[in-house]
């Protein structure tokens, strides 16, 4: 598969949901053997796990990029898109250091970006499971906190994915989907992140929007424990949305690895940011993946 940038400068306006104003991203071709980098007030930070931390403000809980002057905040969305559709070489330019929260998820980044796209000469770089990599390295679990995640051989790639809040609006919910583009589009990219109201209160919400950008059509709205439904209004419920935006959030968290994965299904029960960027860590050190032509010699 070659490596992918695109053809000319997009840029698509959001709302930045830390202070409810308008903000832009602006996706630039980049170079063969780039890869995808953020740029913040001029700085350039790439979208790798040596800058990925798990950042915590005011109650969100997202993935960041550190740079030596600034930061990008909240890409594992843009990210998943961009990997989603294959796009390898990248420069991602935030109006002010958020990537923006769009209706409908992240639709309106694969919509806009899918018909840019240009093949470049270069190879992009597949891995797949080491053969000789035991159950126990292709396994990482907190055992206490119920985060797990399993990595199997399997012909193509997938993800299975079990998550759970102790919520009546959430509950267990179960998704498994290939990791293509094609199932992207039609299970994923629009599962909107989830948004806890606080008390319940949609009126508290309603008339804050200004403050901080969460609408119905940008966020899945979670009421009281006891609400039985999310309280978004109108059409707005989308079956299972919180475990398809979990899903979108490792594969943007996929991304950071800068690996295609090849006949690998991963199988992942209630993890979170944090979990999940150490696991990814933790799996790469154990040499668990191997480059995928390497394999295809080996059986040959």
């Amino acid at each position: 598969m070659q490596q992918v940038t695109l053809d000319q400068s997009i840029g698509l306006e959001g709302i930045n949901v830390f202070n409810g104003r308008n903000n832009i991203v602006r996706f630039h071709a980049a170079p063969q053997n780039t890869g995808r980098v953020f740029v913040v007030h001029g700085n350039m930070i790439p979208a790798d796990l040596e800058h990925a931390i798990h950042y915590r403000w005011l109650g969100a809980s997202t993935v960041a990029l550190e740079g030596t002057r600034h930061r990008a905040v909240i890409v594992e969305h843009t990210l998943s898109a961009l990997y989603a559709l294959g796009i390898s070489n990248v420069y991602i330019e935030l109006s002010d250091g958020v990537c923006p929260r769009f209706p409908r998820s992240v639709s309106k980044i694969v919509d806009g970006l899918a018909g840019h796209r240009v093949s470049q000469d270069e190879l992009q770089h597949e891995v797949t499971l080491n053969p000789g990599a035991t159950n126990g390295q292709r396994t990482i679990e907190d055992a206490e906190r119920g985060d797990r995640i399993e990595l199997w051989p399997i012909a193509g790639s997938q993800i299975w994915y079990d998550a759970y809040y102790p919520h009546k609006a959430i509950g267990e919910q179960q998704l498994e989907v290939e990791l293509t583009e094609t199932a992207y589009k039609r299970h994923v990219m629009n599962a909107r992140a989830p948004f806890f109201v606080p008390f319940g209160m949609r009126w508290l919400l309603d008339t804050t929007s200004h403050i901080h950008g969460i609408r119905d059509d940008n966020a899945l709205l979670i009421g009281r424990r006891s609400d039985v439904y999310p309280l978004n209004k109108g059409n707005g419920r989308y079956p299972h949305e919180f475990v398809r935006h979990k899903v979108l959030d490792f594969i943007g968290e996929l991304a950071l690895t800068n690996q295609n994965y090849v006949n690998v299904l991963f199988r992942c029960q209630r993890t979170g940011h944090g979990f999940d960027l150490d696991a990814m860590r933790e799996f790469i050190t154990r040499g668990v993946f191997v480059p995928y032509a390497e394999k295809k010699e080996h059986v040959a």
